[in-house]
């Protein structure tokens, strides 16, 4: 029985030619990495040199550092919440009323007007007893107005949706008779 290799050789030619071409496409693609010397500055044993000199990385090392990471963001992250459920209920928590997070005494005593931070978009605001017109103004971080709301309670919280104004950094700032009295710079996130 007489085998014809001409078929099996030209089957070999048209894979070598795909994985080549594959080869080819891998090697042009674009990548993100980090420069291997300055890792060996930071983590020295996952770095590589060959016999050329040629430095490489052994990414798959990251993987139990950055796993150690976040356990230790989730362990920052439950603390940080025990903290905030201990200071709601300190406070007697922040709902549809909560002027008792912000006590009309303090308001008063301030003397000046005070924001105070709230979840989201949202604020807390304090007037002085005496005011004549308050306004809330909020800035994107560039400065532009995005928003302008008159103030009418002496506390108050402003509930904005981020929908009004997007999500970043903002300003807010609270004018009390034509004079800013607090500001308060809040990250908003999805």
């Amino acid at each position: 029985m007489e085998i014809d290799v001409i078929p099996i050789y030209l089957e070999y030619q048209k894979i070598q030619a795909e994985i080549d071409r594959r080869e080819a496409k891998e090697a042009a693609r674009t990548r993100i990495g980090f420069l291997a010397q300055d890792v060996q500055k930071v983590l020295p044993e996952l770095v590589q040199t060959d016999d050329k000199g040629v430095m490489s990385i052994d990414y798959a090392g990251f993987i139990p550092l950055i796993v150690e990471s976040i356990k230790e963001m989730q362990a920052t992250i439950e603390a940080q919440s025990k903290q905030i459920e201990t200071l709601l209920s300190a406070t007697g928590g922040i709902n549809a009323d909560f002027r008792s997070a912000v006590s009309t005494e303090e308001a008063n005593t301030l003397g000046e007007g005070k924001l105070y931070d709230a979840p989201g978009a949202s604020v807390i605001y304090a007037l002085p007893a005496d005011y004549s017109t308050a306004d809330l103004l909020v800035y994107d971080i560039t400065g532009k107005l995005l928003k302008k709301i008159k103030l009418d309670n002496s506390i108050n919280r402003i509930d904005l949706n981020s929908s009004e104004t997007g999500y970043g950094t903002f300003i807010y700032a609270l004018v009390v008779d034509g004079r800013k009295h607090d500001t308060l710079k809040k990250y908003i996130s999805r």
